[in-house]
């Protein structure tokens, strides 16, 4: 379901799920004997036995914890266990029905979901994934995570799931006006999804003008280039691309797999 381009947004805007408690120093006693603290530090290093020890117990029982269901929904995410990640990213929301992060982290991981899924339980999840991000910007309308979750629901999805184009546009536009890098990206790909290849060429010269060190991000514009039927140019994009990265084997590939420029007249 997702695109190299929408992998390459996640990576720039989460290459790594942020700690959710700074790790303890080692002279400080209190973050040494605190069961959450601990355990957020074990998930850091990434000792997820020990992690889910910990933290359990803290989510569990008559007063469970937001944040100790945030850790445990993480660990489950990290032991490939989708469905019980699910469960405690909702039962973290339920605890803090109005922080927005809360409902974003559960409309992403319930989006993951569906690509999981079989086919007659995904437009059940996607409505669940939707309603949950709609909730987050609801409650705050600058909500980045939610923006952008929103932004690749209704690009991403087909109609029969909630997708639309023109929504999709709405809050990528949030985004750009916070992030113009990752809106200006978002742009381009939902333009590229409609057809539109020109403003998708624009969008992504954009962003490439504020940060050219990813392939991926240069190959979009070589790969519209292709579409367009402007060979050429696409052809000294990959070229341009293979000098700067080497190493990347996709652009050699996709190079090779360009038509041949038709003899000028």
């Amino acid at each position: 379901m997702r695109s190299p381009l929408t992998c390459l947004i996640a990576v720039l805007a989460t290459a790594v799920v942020p700690s959710l408690w700074a790790a303890p120093a080692d002279d400080d006693p209190f973050a040494q004997t605190d069961p959450f603290v601990m355990a957020n530090a074990a998930f850091a290093r990434g000792d997820l036995a020990a992690a889910e020890t910990l933290g359990a117990p803290l989510a569990a029982g008559e007063a469970p914890r937001a944040d100790a269901c945030t850790l445990l929904g993480e660990i489950r995410l990290g032991q490939k266990r989708t469905r019980e990640a699910v469960e405690f990213f909702q039962k973290a929301a339920q605890l803090k029905p109005k922080d927005p992060t809360c409902h974003s982290r559960l409309g992403t991981v319930l989006l993951q979901s569906v690509g999981e899924a079989d086919a007659g339980e995904r437009p059940a999840l996607a409505g669940r994934a939707l309603a949950a991000l709609r909730q987050s910007v609801e409650l705050d309308p600058d909500h980045y995570d939610g923006n952008v979750a929103l932004a690749h629901f209704y690009s991403e999805f087909p109609a029969a799931f909630g997708g639309d184009f023109g929504q999709a546009a709405q809050f990528a536009e949030r985004v750009r006006k916070a992030n113009g890098f990752e809106g200006a990206i978002l742009l381009g790909s939902i333009a590229e999804r409609q057809g539109r290849l020109e403003p998708a060429l624009d969008r992504y010269r954009e962003a490439i003008g504020m940060w050219a060190g990813a392939p991926e991000l240069c190959a979009c514009e070589a790969r519209v280039l292709a579409r367009l039927g402007r060979i050429a140019e696409a052809r000294a994009c990959y070229k341009r691309i293979i000098k700067d990265f080497p190493g990347w084997e996709p652009g050699r590939q996709a190079l090779a797999a360009l038509p041949v420029a038709p003899a000028a007249k």
